[in-house]
């Protein structure tokens, strides 16, 4: 009987344990795109992101890296017949004050007589056994 009631608890213990997730993805924020490169996306404004590339940076578990993590981006926007081509770079994640002055990238762009601010960040989103995994968000959005 003693051997059923630990063997009951043990998968049970097992059952809970495999049910329940260790990391929760943040929800993508408003006017934010998550970039992939080679990928669109349409953004709550109705411009269209094309990623031709996303680089980003995570240093591994157990390095020594001399520089933050990051992340860059070449992206075409597009409104109606108007394109325009941004690059942007961004460190994210270090603990000083240098490492938190480059957590974005920013810049503007106009289509159609309406200003757009144009704003790239990189996220953490979980961890493997090779260390933290991140995504590029990019947010565009009018200026008033």
């Amino acid at each position: 009987m003693k051997q059923l009631i630990k063997t009951s608890f043990v998968l049970l213990a097992i059952v809970v344990c495999a049910c329940k997730s260790t990391e929760t993805i943040n929800p993508i924020p408003a006017n934010h795109v998550v970039l992939q490169s080679g990928k669109s996306s349409v953004t709550s404004v109705g411009i269209t992101v094309f990623a031709d590339t996303v680089n980003m940076f995570i240093c591994p578990k157990m390095a020594a890296c001399f520089a933050p993590d990051n992340v860059s981006a070449s992206v075409r926007l597009v409104r109606n017949q108007e394109s325009q081509r941004v690059r942007l770079f961004a460190g994210f994640g270090g603990p000083s004050r240098r490492d938190r002055s480059l957590a974005s990238d920013s810049t503007s762009v106009r289509f159609g007589g309406q200003l757009y601010k144009v704003i790239l960040k990189g996220e953490y989103i979980g961890e493997d056994d090779k260390g933290r995994l991140g995504r590029a968000l990019l947010q565009v959005a009018p200026l008033n």
